[in-house]
């Protein structure tokens, strides 16, 4: 399958075409999206959706994934998992194998980004960006690449951060570079 880091979602890997041939493509394709009840996921779940794909996506909070299954609508559902913490990431790549038998498409996007200079950064922030935004794609990539088939494809969401000083923000640059990285050196 392929990996993609993306850093214009909908210009490289979804396009911005509707055309029949597009549409095929994702007809009754499972494509999860970790991290898809807000924001980037929220928006590539809808795109994906309105193709043809059927869409399990996460988010941390019952109501938020509700809400974004109910306004997509159908071939939408959503489960409550937070991306840091590696049960609730199995525990959601196992409920959508369960229900579909396979992942198609795999989106990493949960990602959580927070300002700190050097001299307020803590352990706290570094661990809390460095567990959701580089542990939390390469655990959702080990327990997804089983149940994915020839033709499947992952993408990770990246930033132009991985690759820029961007004063305020550079644990959530070095997570991205991290992500980066480790994405170059997946061949499963």
């Amino acid at each position: 399958f392929i990996v993609r880091i993306l850093y214009q979602i909908y210009a490289v890997y979804l396009g911005s075409s509707n055309s029949k041939t597009q549409m095929m493509k994702m007809t009754n394709k499972v494509a999860l999206v970790i991290g898809g009840a807000s924001g980037i996921g929220q928006a590539i779940a809808q795109r994906l959706a309105s193709v043809g794909a059927l869409v399990p996506l996460t988010g941390r909070r019952q109501a938020d994934v509700d809400a974004v299954a109910d306004q997509i609508g159908q071939g939408v559902k959503g489960i409550v998992a937070d991306a840091a913490n590696p049960a609730d990431v199995e525990r959601a790549v196992a409920a959508v194998v369960a229900e579909h038998g396979r992942i198609d498409a795999l989106v990493l996007n949960a990602a959580l980004s927070e300002p700190a200079d050097l001299l307020s950064s803590r352990a706290e922030l570094f661990d809390r960006h460095f567990s959701l935004n580089v542990r939390g794609p390469l655990l959702a990539m080990r327990a997804a690449v089983p149940h994915m088939l020839p033709g499947s494809a992952a993408v990770v969401v990246g930033s132009t951060a991985s690759e820029m000083a961007v004063p305020h923000y550079g644990t959530y640059a070095a997570t991205k570079a991290a992500v980066r990285s480790y994405v170059r050196t997946w061949d499963p």
